[in-house]
């Protein structure tokens, strides 16, 4: 970037007749090095005309401009903020080029107003020799916009009035003839804007976050050694997405920071102590979301938290066991971004409330953040539970650095701890995936292993928690000497996941009795709400018919018709092939209706045959999915 400012002074110190041509790809920087570094350089130089006067830098964008009088008017808000000091006023002869500019400027709406920005004399008069204009984005102009119209502008400011006009391009962006032209008849230097990307992003740092921010800026350069490299490798040399991705780490940071001040609480904080995989996961994240490679809707299995072993850490447990055997494995986005983003895969975790601020905006709550990362580390009070800690110590990247007399305690320990049932459900494969692996090194019986392990599942049944996707910690088993004892395991863990899952419906069904009871329209939102686990998930199955219809049959006139419109939204023909398992409930409410008594003509009698009609409809659209399930 020497070589640009070098050449820059020697065109605004020598007589000229063309502009300076700077030409980089998008996203390098372009802009930032003339807004943050050039500008002011240039506003140090003495000018051509007078040494006592300094050059005034004006940065306009081309992007979206369709007229001559657009770009002049763009000038006048340019030059409009130096005229505040009423000491300063426009030459005459830099009125005649942008005068269009000055009518449309809201500020500047009359004929009264001119005078008083207006001179033909003057030491602080402003000339147009005074000037350098940067035009930027000319690859972005508007069709509307054609080069030949910029061509001549921008000469008659050069070469007959002696404007020296710096335009900023991407120039293999523009290759028609009139541009073509343009080159040869305006541009008499063309630089290129290619500098080290880290260096780049170290002068984004510098200028960006130094005044502003002294304590994020402070933060980033004690951990450079993971920001440069990982924003240099994977930004794609966009400056841009470097800044996007730089705000939200500052933003993450400030509320860390407000909350935990660093020097006060490092040492007590996990999450000081983690700030490195933190870092990792937010620019990760960040530059995977502007290369549009994910969103809400798809997370590519970024949710998937690495729990000690991955598909990766299996086939070297197989190969370990089974001398020579090749075990193949063809890497998933999720293990690309992994490898990407962290130099052990072992460290990544998924945040969610990170994740979700950097693609929807929504604030973090840092309590919730906190919790977060209490749960992703096993975190009571401010130490890892001890039988997480061991089983840490023995993951893949840690082992090696045991001596065999601590692996074997260690294991001894995590083994224990298993049977105990003191861990959550999900780890339960790797405690007898690192049992076994090595050939079997310290010769576990898999069957009495496997027992052991189980009847810890289920003793250790409060410790779980329910996964609403149980499937997005498992990766495939393959075939080996332990195949069926680890579908056990497995199996084991699923059944006691959807036991939980029953008792969350059941307690969750009950209380759609009560809002039935209480307030129908919560009901509704229980069953209907786009935001509710139940508007594709069954609950009807784990509720009582009886308990329904005798609160139905003290319903007025206006809940039973609510009732009804809930029925009709809830068995559309599209949502019943989740909600068959609700069909005997169905069956058996319709069945109370048929035996109650009370044929009269009324409104109420009519609103409990139409309630009756909807059930109908509803076994009928369930019945017709089983029957296209079952062909």
């Amino acid at each position: 970037m020497k070589n640009i400012s070098s050449a820059v002074k020697e065109y605004l110190s020598t007589q000229t007749n063309y502009a300076i041509l700077i030409s980089g790809k998008w996203g390098v920087g372009k802009t930032f090095y003339f807004k943050n570094t050039l500008k002011e350089e240039i506003s140090k130089i003495d000018t051509l005309e007078d040494a006592g006067k300094k050059y005034k830098p004006i940065h306009i964008s081309l992007f979206g401009l369709t007229s001559i009088e657009s770009i002049k008017e763009q000038i006048a808000l340019s030059i409009f903020p130096l005229l505040k000091n009423k000491t300063f006023k426009i030459s005459t002869a830099l009125l005649g080029l942008i005068a269009d500019g000055i009518l449309k400027f809201h500020r500047i709406n009359s004929s009264d107003n001119f005078k008083d920005f207006i001179s033909s004399t003057g030491k602080n008069l402003i000339e147009i020799q005074d000037l350098v204009i940067c035009f930027d984005d000319l690859e972005r102009k508007s069709d509307q916009l054609d080069v030949k119209d910029i061509i001549g502008y921008i000469n008659t400011l050069v070469e007959n009035n002696g404007a020296k006009v710096i335009i900023i391009a991407h120039d293999d962006e523009l290759k028609d003839v009139a541009y073509k032209n343009f080159k040869e008849k305006v541009i008499g230097i063309n630089m290129i804007f290619s500098p080290p990307f880290e260096e780049s992003i170290n002068a984004v740092i510098t200028l960006r976050y130094g005044h502003s921010n002294k304590g994020f800026e402070k933060f980033i350069t004690s951990n450079k050694g993971s920001i440069v490299p990982l924003l240099a490798t994977n930004a794609n040399y966009n400056l841009r997405t470097v800044i996007f991705a730089l705000d939200k780490l500052q933003n993450i940071y400030s509320i860390i920071e407000t909350n935990i001040p660093e020097k006060t609480n490092k040492a007590k904080s996990y999450i000081w102590q983690k700030i490195d995989v933190i870092i990792r996961f937010t620019l990760g994240v960040t530059i995977a979301f502007k290369k549009n490679e994910i969103s809400l809707a798809d997370k590519k299995e970024l949710d998937k938290d690495v729990l000690g072993w991955t598909e990766l850490d299996i086939s070297k447990a197989i190969q370990a066991h089974v001398k020579g055997k090749e075990i193949p494995n063809e890497q998933t986005y999720r293990q690309i971004f992994i490898s990407n983003y962290f130099s052990n895969l072992y460290d990544y975790k998924y945040f969610k409330s990170i994740f979700e601020y950097i693609l929807s905006g929504t604030s973090i709550d840092f309590d919730i953040f906190q919790a977060e990362v209490n749960s992703k580390y096993h975190i009571e009070g401010n130490d890892v539970l001890p039988q997480y800690d061991v089983l840490n110590k023995l993951d893949w990247n840690n082992c090696y650095s045991l001596s065999e007399k601590e692996y074997k305690k260690l294991t001894s320990e995590m083994v224990k701890y298993a049977g105990q049932g003191l861990y959550m459900g999900k780890y339960f494969e790797t405690v007898f995936y690192f049992a076994v692996r090595f050939e079997n090194m310290l010769n576990y019986n898999y069957d009495k292993l496997r027992d052991l392990i189980i009847k810890g599942i289920t003793k250790g049944k409060g410790n779980f928690k329910y996964e609403t996707r149980p499937d997005i910690h498992f990766g495939g088993i393959p075939v080996c000497p332990y195949t069926e004892h680890i579908k056990a395991i497995r199996n084991k863990v699923i059944q006691i996941n959807d036991e939980l899952k029953r008792e969350i419906i059941i307690q969750d069904s009950l209380g759609l009795i009560e809002k039935l009871k209480n307030n129908i329209k919560d009901f509704e939102a229980v069953l209907l709400s786009e935001n509710s686990h139940y508007q594709f998930s069954p609950i009807f199955n784990l509720t009582k018919p009886k308990i329904v219809y005798s609160t139905l049959i003290g319903f007025d006139n206006l809940r039973l018709k609510q009732f009804g419109d809930v029925i009709h939204n809830r068995f559309k023909p599209h949502k019943t092939e989740f909600l068959i398992p609700e069909m005997s409930f169905l069956e058996n409410l319709l069945k109370l209706l048929n035996e109650r008594k009370g044929k009269a003509k009324t409104i109420r009698n009519h609103l409990l045959s139409v309630i009756k009609d909807e059930l109908i409809n509803a076994i009928s659209n369930i019945k017709a999915k089983e029957k296209n399930a079952g062909s």
